[in-house]
Order: C-alpha cells, then structure tokens, then sequence
C-alpha cells in the first residue's frame, strides 16, 4: 500500500497536493458498486478492494485513501455522517439512504479538511482564496493624518479649528458602560443559558409537533435543535463564532474551528490568550485520547465573550467621541 502511495503522490511536494493525487486516483481507477461480495478469506478487504476487485462503496473509497495517506505519514481519518441530500425548492431533503463516509486530512494551522474520493458523490470544489475572502473582510478605508478634516471654513473665509466632541471613553460615564455593563450583560446571558434546558426542551416538543403536523419547522427552532444536541465543550467553542458574527466578520461554513479561531485572535489580539486555551481544549477532545479539561475551556469562553462585548461597547464609544467618523 505504501508503495502505491508513494507511486500517486510522486511529483507532488505538498501533504494537500499528495492527498488531491490520491483522491483523484480513486475516483478513477475504482467503480462504485453498492454491494459486494465477502473479501477471501485470506485477504485484507481493503487490500483486496484496493488492488484486485476494484468495486466497491463510500466505506471502501474513505478507509482506503486514509490508510493510503497515513502510509506515507499524512495523518488522515475516517469520517461518517450523511452526503447533502436531494435539492427541491430551496430545500435539501436528506434519507437514510444519503449515509455517507469521507476521508478528512490534517493540515497543521489549518485544522481537518476533508477530500471526495467516492466516484458517486460531486468532487469536491474548493474555492480560491481570493473568492473566499470576496465580501468577507472588506478592507477598511484609510484613516485620515490625525488633525486632517477638523478644520472648517467660517463666513469670512476664516479657517477655524473644529473642537472634537468630549473624549466620552474617558469620562466616568464612558468607563462605566466599557468596564461594568459587560460584566451585567454576561451575568444576564448566564442566567439565561441556566434557564435554556427548560427552553431547549419546549423547543423539541414544538418541532416533534410542526414534524408531526407536515408543517415547515421555523429556522429558529431548527438552530435550538441543533444547540440540544451540543456537547459541553462544542457549546463553549460556539461563542467563537458568535463572536465573529458580533464583530461583522461571520466566517464560511467550510471554515475550520482552527480558522475561526485565528480569525477571531486577528480581530481581538487582547483575548488571543482565552482563544488559544479554548482552541487547545477543543481539539483536545476531538482528535486525541486526553479529556478536555472543561472547566477551562468554559473559562476561556467566557472571557472571550467578555472581550468581545468591551470591543462592541468601545466601538459605540467612538460614535460618540466621532473617531468612528474620522475613520
């Protein structure tokens, strides 16, 4: 097997360009079948449907690129979920018979990204960088030499200097609403989170009744669904984006959390700290045998919860104080 892959992968530098090699050579040397017969006895099945029967299903397709891959030293795994389904009328309706497996890749800095070897699926296109970023981070307009565009001409012609608002920040009022009315809004959003099992609960009757009825299940039914079935841990990683989503940078869906991550430590150098701690947890609890310690993963998010709320507070601020006009 490792002869093969390295045999794929020649003339390729990079792990990504070894991985698309492989991806590529499945999809073209191997049939899709949904059935198969027993392997012999005395073969491997992954060997067997590698090299002889070259027939076989999404199982085979991701078990054999990931074995391909990890022979040559790309850490690769099997993942298992559902394929997207049928598209009608703006809607994608997913079976059971859409159960589907893939292989995903680990990219250092990147995180897991997953590849399409099995012929019956779509290959998987992956947009350039330059689409991804297309009105994602839109580059902000220069700011103005400090002291340029405060003057005014007056009736006579006379240029006079234009006094700036008070510096609002620095006011106690100012220090009060950057300081204190985070921490009584995250206090809120606790007490709130306390109560949500109770909500979350209501929301599963309401969506097993409108499933029931035939009846078109409400988006924000949909998103408390998905929330119920968080672990502890994916729950305290969410406030990663939605603190992306806070500051106007809301990343794509194919974004991975080490991405998002990063975007997020881009945004608030202050609170780089707390995101690496969460993000070192996370990946703890998905890709090794260490438990994640969640006490400190819950920590981390609330004060990247807490520094994102100062960030929103400090740019009304600047409303305020008119920096956010000079900008």
């Amino acid at each position: 097997m490792k002869a093969l892959a390295e045999k794929i992968g020649s003339g390729n530098e990079t792990p990504y360009d070894k991985a698309s090699a492989i991806t590529n050579y499945l999809r073209a040397n191997i049939r899709y079948a949904t059935s198969l017969p027993p392997a012999p006895e005395s073969r491997d099945p992954i060997l067997w449907f590698l090299f002889e029967y070259k027939k076989g299903f999404c199982n085979y397709y991701a078990s054999a690129e990931v074995l391909l891959l990890r022979s040559i030293g790309i850490p690769a795994r099997l993942a298992v979920g559902f394929a997207q389904g049928t598209l009608q009328n703006d809607t994608y309706t997913v079976r059971k018979r859409d159960t589907h497996a893939w292989p995903e890749v680990y990219f250092p800095g990147i995180g897991w990204a997953e590849f399409e070897p099995t012929v019956s699926q779509d290959a998987l296109a992956r947009p350039a960088a330059s689409q991804n970023n297309a009105g994602i981070n839109p580059v902000p307009p220069q700011q103005k030499a400090r002291g340029e565009g405060d003057e005014t001409a007056t009736a006579n012609g006379i240029t006079a200097a234009q006094p700036r608002p008070a510096q609002f920040a620095k006011t106690p009022l100012g220090i009060g609403l950057i300081f204190f009315v985070p921490i009584l809004a995250t206090a809120l959003m606790a007490f709130l989170i306390h109560r949500y099992r109770l909500i979350g609960r209501l929301t599963l009757y309401l969506f097993k009744s409108w499933e029931n009825s035939g009846l078109t299940t409400p988006l924000w039914a949909e998103n408390w669904r998905r929330w119920n079935h968080l672990t502890p841990l994916e729950r305290a990683f969410a406030n990663v984006n939605l603190s992306l989503r806070w500051l106007g940078k809301p990343q794509p869906l194919y974004a991975t959390p080490a991405e998002r991550a990063a975007s997020l430590s881009k945004l608030m150098p202050s609170a780089a700290a707390h995101i690496e701690a969460l993000t070192f947890e996370h990946e703890s609890a998905l890709f090794t045998p260490r438990p994640a310690n969640l006490s400190r993963a819950r920590r981390a998010s609330f004060f990247i919860l807490l520094h994102t709320l100062r960030a929103l507070l400090q740019r009304i601020a600047n409303v305020f104080t008119g920096e956010e006009a000079a900008r």
